[in-house]
């Protein structure tokens, strides 16, 4: 502490070397009293210094008066040069960063956040085809114990009717159909007590449709019965009028049957 208050003596005469002699003797005096003010009330406790645990890196030409040797590092220096440390914590600098360390390892997944608040409703997407109709479109007749000679049209009651009257009856022969698709079924039976044959043919507007006829036929001489059935599809493209002719090898039948008639809704 005492060189370093001669040391200041030392500067502050050499700098004052433009005034005058009376001067300089004056501030001289008043600086010394200074420094021993200082030193009279000086705490012990200050020159403890701590050792460097961090690794600082301190100013070599503040450390040339202790005895402490220098340490070289050239981890961060360019080749050719060597940075010098200095074992005591005595000027408090930081040098240059040092070698970056390794990576650590990642860390345990954090848990999860609450959810957010609800987003906009989006746009209305377009609409999707068409599906199938509610409503059924069908009607169906039956009859019962019906007796026809050889040659006839043949009747027609209605079962359950047609709430959308696509499918009406005209007469009581004839069913009328709007254009569309329809899917048609008929079945009947009927007892023959001797060989001979019986043909059901539809008749759409007043055109036979062969290809949708059915035939039976008793080969043998005793009582027997015959069945005649047919599902099919067919299309109507305009208003129509349809029909079933009956033919039969026996003077007089007795007949049971049933029809039905649903339109699809293909377009």
């Amino acid at each position: 502490m005492i060189n370093y208050i001669l040391w200041e003596l030392q500067y502050d005469t050499y700098f004052s070397g433009g005034c005058k002699r009376e001067d300089k003797e004056i501030i001289v005096e008043n600086q010394i009293e200074m420094r021993w003010d200082l030193l009279n009330n000086f705490n012990p406790n200050w020159l403890f210094q701590p050792p460097n645990l961090f690794g600082m890196r301190r100013n070599p030409s503040q450390c040339a008066d202790t005895n402490e040797s220098v340490e070289y590092n050239s981890c961060d220096c360019e080749p050719g040069e060597l940075e010098l440390i200095c074992p005591w914590d005595c000027c408090g600098g930081c040098g240059k960063p040092g070698c970056q360390g390794e990576r650590g390892e990642v860390g345990p997944q954090g848990a999860v956040g609450p959810q957010g608040p609800r987003g906009e409703r989006g746009e209305r997407g377009p609409a999707g085809p068409c599906g199938y109709p509610q409503n059924c479109i069908f009607a169906s007749f039956a009859g019962q114990d019906i007796i026809l000679p050889e040659r006839a049209c043949f009747p027609l009651k209605i079962d359950i009717s047609d709430i959308t009257q696509n499918i009406s009856l005209c007469n009581e022969y004839s069913v009328s159909l709007t254009p569309g698709y329809y899917a048609v079924y008929y079945y009947l039976s009927t007892e023959i007590k001797r060989r001979g044959f019986m043909k059901l043919t539809p008749v759409l507007n007043d055109c036979i449709q062969t290809i949708y006829g059915a035939y039976a036929e008793a080969e043998k001489r005793k009582e027997e019965i015959l069945v005649l059935s047919r599902y099919f599809f067919i299309e109507i493209p305009c208003a129509s009028t349809l029909y079933f002719a009956w033919e039969s090898s026996a003077v007089s039948s007795q007949i049971s049957m049933y029809l039905s008639i649903e339109k699809l809704g293909r377009q």
